[in-house]
């Protein structure tokens, strides 16, 4: 996961660096990485709508940690124009 934050202060760098495995990452098993990637998602304006529903999904599981988490990104991602920094 710290690698992910490396990977985010590139990409904001070089925005022609290819994205497509955050695909994977929105979908991987481990609910955290899924949750960071979903949120670096948000932060850099890429696949928005499905890192909205990934973190919309992670709000109904029974580990508070991930569904309140999840929904502090989403209420931050809105109540700041649709922004997130890192």
């Amino acid at each position: 996961m710290k690698s992910l934050g490396k990977i985010w202060r590139q990409l904001k760098q070089d925005p022609s660096i290819d994205t497509s495995f955050f695909l994977q990452l929105l979908e991987d098993e481990n609910l955290a990485l899924r949750k960071l990637a979903a949120a670096h998602c948000l932060g850099l304006g890429i696949y928005v709508f499905k890192a909205r529903r990934t973190l919309k999904n992670l709000m109904r599981e029974k580990n508070p940690y991930i569904s309140g988490e999840a929904g502090f990104t989403l209420e931050a991602w809105k109540r700041n124009g649709k922004k997130l920094t890192f």
